[in-house]
C-alpha cells in the first residue's frame, strides 16, 4: 500500500492529511463536523467524549479492565447549512447541542 507524499505544511494538518489517506485506504473513515476525516473512532464528534477505561471488582475481589462506551447515536443534522450524518453522544442531543435536520 503506497501512498502519495505529503508537504509538511503544519504538523497537525499533515497528520490529519496522512491519517485520512490511510483511513480511505481502509474504507473506515468517519467525517466530522468539521469537514475533516479520520478513523472511526468510538467518540461524540461534538464534545470529543470518548470510551473510558477502568476496573470491575467483584465481591471476591477478583479484578479484570473493562471499558466504558459512550452512548453514540447516528443522528441526521444540519452542519453549516448542509445535511450530514454525525456520531453524537445522547448528552449533546439532550443538551441541544445538535440541530436535527428535518
Amino acid at each position: 500500500m503506497s501512498l502519495p507524499s505529503i508537504e509538511l505544511v503544519c504538523g497537525q494538518t499533515a497528520f490529519r492529511i496522512a491519517v485520512s489517506l490511510i483511513a480511505s485506504k481502509l474504507s473506515k473513515t468517519l467525517t466530522f463536523w468539521d469537514g475533516s476525516r479520520e478513523n472511526m473512532a468510538q467518540a461524540c464528534e461534538i464534545c470529543g467524549k470518548k470510551p473510558s477505561y477502568g476496573n470491575v471488582i467483584s465481591h471476591a475481589h477478583n479484578v479484570r479492565r473493562r471499558r466504558w462506551n459512550p452512548n453514540l447515536r447516528r443522528v441526521k443534522a444540519v452542519v453549516d447549512g448542509v445535511r450530514k450524518q454525525i456520531r453524537v453522544c445522547t448528552s449533546c442531543i439532550r443538551s441541544g447541542r445538535v440541530k436535527k435536520a428535518a
